[in-house]
């Protein structure tokens, strides 16, 4: 409208003055939004870099204490090693000179291998030296320890007291090769029954090969210092004298990409002889860089459209209006169509009349939508599971009141962060690896794993489920995880406890034989020297005895282990084909009617095929010729069948022979059997007919059963003799 006017009239003065306060105005306001935006730039660039290297300080003090953490657990296993072969009755009567084969039974290679330690030493209460054994597996060709390390350990037993103490004492002490993790221990007998007689020592050397394997547990570099070594560096040694019990970790960043924080690790002997050097990559601080400078560019260029917004704002419906309305008053007069100017105005009222609805309809919309996902997220923030959204480039974008709460942090600290802050290390890779699998793939996985937490590290059982936009895009991934600690702690448990039990088995049964061995003995000699047939008949019937108990004690040892291991796959026509070596199967012909037919159950599967095919041997009588294995399908499950030719099993018998004590031989071969296969939810049956045969039939639940390749079963016959 003004600039209809400007070209019908000459402009006068008054509106010449108007448009050049316009320029100045909108001059001025460009200009204060110009320097606002510096200001809030230079602002938000040191309050954003502040909190980054904050927070990377931070994460580096906190690297420092979990590889700390990781050596002092190092040190407290070797110690317990120490002393669960201190406090031993075999030990004390070694160092009593009692029990040489000691050395043998219990020094060999796999020791130092499942124990990873590169020395032990024993000492006698005289202080001197029994036994001493460096790490086979790393100097096969020299495994006699050096005479200043072995006068090193011997010092201990005075500085320490050792032969006086109950607990023993372990630490980090210096040697002219480095420093060492040192566990020792006064010997005892077992429950402590006598006074100590001598002192047992673990060393375990604090060397690359450590520090390595250290390193990649932790998922940080880390490296010993020795304290003299940084005595000429001034700089480092001004950072490092600010170490102090409220401030533990010293932090110095060593270039762009990497940082490093240094403390002293605990149990030095020498307090202070040593500094932990923990290196860890600046993700943190490249990351907030990169976020700041992002920051900075949309800031920049939202204030940009900001600017050109007010001005055009100012321009258009305040000063150009204005203007207008100063020509459209001057010249009102000569303007026939007055009142339809003022009309055109109202089109515009009713632009908004006719739009009003729209945007009520809009609001009530954003309404029900704010709504809505108020109660979506007050069911995720009450959740007792911890719940996180993380974006494709592996940011985590939310997460709820309980991994606060966990990670004992504000969850602003956690958000907008990289996944693997939250999952750091070794023990999150797997975590980040699935994760990265969802974004990709967009299937749903899930697993259990082990999440590190200020209070230590938990067991936790998480789903991640990817979720997409319209266009079937992943555009991140939800996770939900629930603390399965207590359950895996108690599988942990079990396994331990069944550990022990056949620990404890093989110990009592080793030393039954060597009882029944010598009870055997003393029945022959007897036999030798008896000679009323009355007396020979007693002597015989014990003799059977002890054969019978013989018999059964070999039988459990080869059945401790039913459950202590994972089931796994096995092929069931290799275990029938191996079980017929060690048989004396004779001119019998076994014949196996499959191939490529696995089933999923425990190792001892092979023991239920021995004892088909030993039961059929054993009480199929003399016309037993043939013993056949074959598989049918039945609705979904398979049944395998193994029957013979022989006499069968009578209809009075068959109700009993899964019975524990059942039979003519240790009557536990088919009570066992059918427990072994139960434990993955095989059944067992016996369904031949007297005077044809014994039948029996293994049925195997759909899941438990695969044939490893495509195809018609393949029929092969087998002739054992």
């Amino acid at each position: 409208m003004g600039t209809g006017y400007e070209t019908l009239y000459t402009v006068p003065d008054t509106i010449r003055g108007a448009m050049n306060l316009r320029k100045k105005l909108l001059l001025g306001i460009g200009l204060a939004l110009v320097i606002t935006y510096t200001l809030v730039a230079i602002f938000s660039y040191n309050s954003m870099e502040a909190s980054y290297l904050a927070l990377e300080k931070h994460e580096v003090a906190k690297a420092v204490e979990t590889s700390n953490n990781a050596m002092e657990t190092d040190l407290k296993n070797t110690y317990a090693v120490a002393r669960d072969y201190s406090v031993w009755s075999d030990t004390y009567r070694f160092v009593q000179g009692e029990n040489p084969s000691w050395i043998t039974q219990n020094m060999d290679q796999d020791f130092f291998s499942r124990f990873n330690v590169d020395a032990i030493l024993v000492f006698d209460r005289s202080d001197n030296l029994v036994f001493s054994r460096g790490n086979p597996v790393r100097n096969p060709q020299n495994e006699t320890l050096p005479d200043p390390l072995i006068r090193k350990i011997q010092d201990l037993n005075t500085a320490r007291n050792i032969f006086s103490s109950s607990t023993g004492y372990y630490d980090i002490i210096d040697s002219p090769t480095g420093p060492l993790l040192v566990a020792s221990h006064p010997v005892y007998p077992d429950n402590f029954a006598a006074p100590s007689d001598g002192s047992l020592h673990i060393v375990r050397r604090v060397d690359t090969k450590y520090l390595t394997d250290l390193s990649t547990r932790t998922g940080n570099r880390v490296t010993m210092i020795p304290s003299s070594a940084v005595a000429g560096t001034t700089a480092l040694t001004k950072v490092l004298a600010g170490i102090t019990p409220q401030q533990p970790v010293a932090v110095i960043p060593e270039s762009k990409e990497m940082i490093s924080g240094y403390t002293y690790p605990r149990n030095l002997a020498t307090p202070g002889s040593y500094y932990l050097e923990v290196t860890i990559p600046r993700d943190i601080y490249q990351t907030g860089q990169a976020t700041i400078s992002t920051f900075l560019l949309s800031l920049l260029g939202a204030w940009v459209c900001l600017i050109l917004f007010v001005l055009l704002f100012v321009d258009r419906i305040i000063l150009s209006r204005l203007n207008s309305i100063i020509g459209t008053i001057r010249h009102a007069k000569t303007n026939e169509n007055t009142n339809n100017s003022l009309h055109e105005g109202d089109e515009l009222a009713q632009l908004a009349y006719a739009i009003d609805p729209i945007f009520a309809e809009l609001a009530d919309s954003r309404t029900l939508l704010r709504e809505s996902e108020e109660r979506y997220r007050m069911l995720a923030e009450s959740a007792p599971d911890l719940i996180f959204t993380i974006d494709t480039r592996g940011i985590i974008t939310y997460v709820n009141n309980r991994v606060a709460e966990v990670f004992e942090k504000p969850k602003e600290e956690i958000a907008s962060r990289p996944c693997a802050t939250m999952f750091p290390g070794e023990s999150g890779r797997k975590m980040r690896e699935n994760i990265a699998r969802v974004l990709a793939s967009g299937e749903q996985v899930s697993g259990e794993y082990i999440l590190p937490l200020p209070r230590g590290e938990r067991w936790q059982d998480t789903i991640l489920i990817p979720y997409k936009d319209a266009g079937c895009r992943v555009t991140g991934a939800l996770g939900i995880s629930r603390d399965v600690t207590r359950r895996k702690q108690a599988e942990q448990d079990l396994v331990m406890a069944n550990r022990k039990l056949n620990l404890l088995s093989s110990i009592t049964r080793h030393d039954i034989l060597n009882q029944l061995t010598a009870l055997r003995t003393y029945i022959e000699l007897s036999r030798e020297q008896v000679k009323d047939e009355a007396v020979l008949d007693f002597i015989r019937n014990a003799e059977n005895i002890a054969k019978i108990i013989d018999r059964q004690i070999s039988f459990t040892r080869d059945y401790e282990g039913m459950g202590a291991k994972e089931p796994v796959w096995q092929d069931v026509r290799a275990i029938i084909v191996s079980m017929s070596h060690t048989l004396p199967v004779g001119q019998v012909k076994l014949r196996v009617g499959f191939a490529n037919l696995e089933v999923y159950a425990d190792p001892l599967c092979e023991k239920v095929f021995y004892n088909l095919i030993d039961n059929s041997l054993r009480h199929g009588g003399k016309d037993l010729s043939e013993i056949t294995f074959s598989c049918e399908p039945s609705g979904k499950d398979l049944v395998i069948i193994g029957k013979d030719n022989g006499r069968g099993i009578s209809d009075e018998d068959r109700a009993r022979i899964f019975e524990r004590g059942f039979g003519s031989n240790t009557g536990l071969g088919l009570f066992l059997s059918r427990e072994i296969l139960g434990i993955t939810d095989i059944a067992i049956t016996e369904n031949g007919n007297p005077g044809t045969g014994a039948r029996f039939e293994i049925h195997v639940p759909e899941g438990r059963f695969r044939f490893t390749e495509m195809g018609e079963k393949l029929t092969c016959s087998l002739d054992c003799r």
